[in-house]
């Protein structure tokens, strides 16, 4: 039963321009249960809040938005059928984890006071989520989540981008409450993300990348062409950020020891990397 499933919604996912393969080796983990089920519920809330906005503002970000969102919910649901995972979704502005309904009764009482308090509804959503999604890419080891994850968090970038060009546009601001100060203007300053491309076009799970994870100072980049790096702490605060060509190594000799990630963009394809520094 299972298997008929995994091939039920990978065919499903591909025709809709998303298509990855589940595999059964691939272990989940009690936590990777939780990640899912939260993130189910919190790309729900981010479309729920959408749909009552634009009902109320009537802005083409919020009903555009809305309906990513829901894709977003059909592929957290696509794994979660996948490995057998009993779930719900709630009716709309409702849900099982107390912290998120919460936080959807602040958003919304915030978004109904203008406009411009919508779109930053619409920010802080998006920060929050881009957020999520670092720490539970951090705490997994699940190749097909991670892959999942990181096309989720690429469209929440982009969705940020379309908040703020939304939000400046009507004279307000916005300071990130979750990321980084850093990494919030990268997202500004950049254009669009690989998740413009189909999931097959990220870099296997299994691509060597790097030219070793264990590093005591420095590492590179093994892959040929020019790559764009981005190493991340395991809570999600962006540290370095730079191009570098096939075998030009990146210090990290004054980073302290222990666990971060690489995110490395190559010809249009993306990977996430965790390294352990020595």
């Amino acid at each position: 039963m299972k298997r008929f499933f995994i091939i039920l919604v990978t065919s499903l996912l591909s025709i809709n321009g998303f298509a990855f393969s589940f595999t059964s080796d691939n272990s989940l983990s009690m936590s990777d249960e939780e990640s899912l089920l939260y993130m189910l519920e919190e790309e729900k809330l981010a479309r729920d809040v959408y749909i009552e906005l634009y009902a109320l503002w009537g802005a083409n970000q919020f009903n555009n938005i809305s309906g990513s969102e829901q894709d977003h919910m059909d592929q957290v649901e696509a794994l979660l059928i996948a490995y057998e995972i009993a779930y719900s979704i709630l009716p709309s502005g409702e849900y099982a984890n107390s912290d998120l309904q919460e936080l959807y009764y602040q958003l919304m009482t915030l978004g109904q006071t203008s406009i411009v308090d919508a779109f930053v509804v619409g920010m802080t959503i998006e920060d929050v989520d881009i957020y999520d999604l670092q720490v539970r890419i951090a705490e997994t080891s699940n190749s097909e989540i991670i892959t999942a994850y990181q096309f989720l968090m690429c469209g929440s970038e982009n969705h940020m981008r379309a908040f703020y060009n939304g939000l400046t546009a009507n004279g307000g601001t916005y300071s990130p409450q979750f990321i980084t100060v850093e990494e919030y203007n990268t997202i500004l300053n950049t254009s669009s993300g690989p998740c413009a491309l189909a999931i097959e076009d990220y870099m296997h799970p299994n691509t060597k990348v790097l030219s070793t994870t264990l590093v005591t100072d420095r590492f590179s980049i093994v892959l040929s062409g020019r790559s764009s790096i981005y190493i991340y702490t395991v809570n999600g605060a962006m540290l370095l950020s730079k191009k570098v060509t096939q075998n030009e190594y990146i210090s990290i000799d004054n980073f302290t020891s222990g666990v971060y990630f690489v995110k490395v963009i190559n010809d249009n394809k993306s990977i996430l990397v965790k390294i352990l520094k020595d």
